[in-house]
C-alpha cells in the first residue's frame, strides 16, 4: 500500500512537470503590442493606412510565422481580424491603423 501511494505521487508531479514544462514552451501567436511591418516600431504610421494595405500588411506579418489571417470587422482607425493555422482559429486581433500596433484580444 505505501509503495502504491509512492507510484501515484510520483506519477502525478511527473505529470505536472511535464505539463509545466510544455506549457513554458508555448509562445504567444501575437506577442503583446507587437507592431505593424509597414510602421515603425514605437507605434507611428507615417500615414493612417487604408484597408487595403493594412490587409497586406496583416497578410505579410502573419505568413512569416506560417499562418493565414482574416479581416472580421472594420471600425474606424480599427480593423479586427482572426489568425488561423491550417484552418484552426489561433488568435484573433485588433490592429490600429494608425499606430500599427497589433493586440490579441483572443
Amino acid at each position: 500500500m505505501k509503495g502504491l501511494k509512492r507510484f501515484i505521487i510520483v506519477g502525478i508531479m511527473l505529470t505536472t512537470m511535464t505539463a509545466a514544462g510544455l506549457a513554458a514552451d508555448r509562445r504567444p501567436v501575437t506577442p503583446y503590442g507587437d507592431f505593424c511591418p509597414a510602421c515603425s516600431r514605437y507605434g507611428f504610421c507615417k500615414i493612417r493606412l487604408t484597408v487595403a494595405q493594412s490587409r497586406n500588411a496583416l497578410k505579410q506579418y502573419y505568413a512569416q510565422k506560417g499562418f493565414t489571417v482574416k479581416i472580421e470587422e472594420v471600425h474606424g482607425r480599427f480593423i479586427k481580424a482572426t489568425v488561423y493555422d491550417r484552418g484552426k482559429i489561433i488568435d484573433k486581433i485588433l490592429f490600429d491603423r494608425r499606430s500599427g500596433r497589433i493586440r490579441s484580444i483572443y
